[in-house]
C-alpha cells in the first residue's frame, strides 16, 4: 500500500514540475507591455493565488521524490565504493581504498571477507567496522584507526600497524604473524588464540589485553605497557 501510493505521488511530481514550468512561462506573459489573451490569463492566474499554490505544492512533491529516491542513491554509492575497492587490487597506492571503505563503513556495511592484502591504508578511520575473516595481510595499516573491530579470524600477517589503534578490537583467532605492533594500542583487545609468531610487540599498549592460548612464539615483547593477561574461562 505505501509502496504504490509513494509512486503515485512520483508521478504527480512529475506532472507538477511540468505543469508548473508551464505555468512560468505563463508569468513572463504577465509582465509583457501589451497585454495579450496569454498574458491576461497569466495575469488572473497570478491575481488568484494559483500559481503560487501549484509552486508550493511542487516544492513539497519534489522533496517527497528527494526522500523516496534516497535508497536507490544510496545504493549506486555503495556499488560505486566497491568497484573502486576491487579495481585497486594490485595497485600501489591507496587507489582510492581509503575514503570507499570509509564511506561503507559510515553506512555501517559489513566488510566482512573483504580482501586488501599489500595495500596501503595508513591512517584510516574504520572504527566498529565488521572485519571479519577479512585478509589484510600485508597491508600498511600505520596509524589506522581500527577501535572496536570485529576483526576475527582475519589475516594480518605481515601487516604494519605502527602506532595502529585497536583498542577494544575483537583479534580472535586473527592471524597476526610477523605483524609490526610498534607502540599499537591494544588495550583491552582481544586476543584469544591469535597467531603472534615473530610479532613485534615493541611499546604496545597491552593493559588488560586477552591473550588465552595466544601464540607469542618469538615475539618482541619488549617495554609493553601494562599487564595483559591470559584468561581461562
Amino acid at each position: 500500500m505505501l509502496k504504490k501510493l509513494v509512486t503515485l505521488i512520483a508521478k504527480i511530481t512529475e506532472w507538477l514540475i511540468i505543469v508548473s514550468l508551464l505555468l512560468g512561462i505563463l508569468i513572463l506573459f504577465r509582465f509583457l507591455e501589451e497585454k495579450t489573451i496569454v498574458g491576461k490569463i497569466a495575469d488572473w492566474l497570478w491575481k488568484s493565488n494559483l500559481l503560487k499554490m501549484l509552486g508550493s505544492f511542487s516544492i513539497i512533491f519534489a522533496a517527497i521524490l528527494f526522500f523516496k529516491e534516497e535508497p536507490q542513491r544510496k545504493k549506486r554509492k555503495h556499488y560505486e565504493a566497491w568497484r573502486v575497492i576491487n579495481s585497486a587490487i594490485n595497485q600501489e597506492g591507496s587507489g582510492g581504498r581509503i575514503q570507499a571503505l570509509e564511506e561503507l563503513n559510515s553506512d555501517k556495511v559489513s566488510l566482512s571477507g573483504l580482501s586488501v592484502r599489500n595495500s596501503y591504508l595508513a591512517g584510516i578511520n574504520l572504527k566498529k567496522a565488521d572485519l571479519s575473516g577479512a585478509n589484510l595481510s600485508g597491508a600498511n595499516l600505520t596509524g589506522a584507526n581500527l577501535s572496536q573491530v570485529n576483526l576475527a579470524g582475519a589475516n594480518l600477517e605481515g601487516a604494519k600497524l605502527f602506532g595502529a589503534n585497536l583498542r577494544c578490537a575483537n583479534l580472535i583467532r586473527a592471524n597476526l604473524k610477523r605483524a609490526i605492533l610498534i607502540q599499537a594500542d591494544l588495550q583491552y583487545s582481544k586476543l584469544v588464540n591469535a597467531e603472534l609468531q615473530d610479532a613485534d610487540l615493541f611499546q604496545a599498549n597491552l593493559i588488560e589485553a586477552e591473550l588465552k592460548g595466544a601464540n607469542l612464539d618469538q615475539a618482541n615483547l619488549l617495554e609493553t605497557k601494562g599487564e595483559f593477561k591470559i584468561i581461562d574461562h
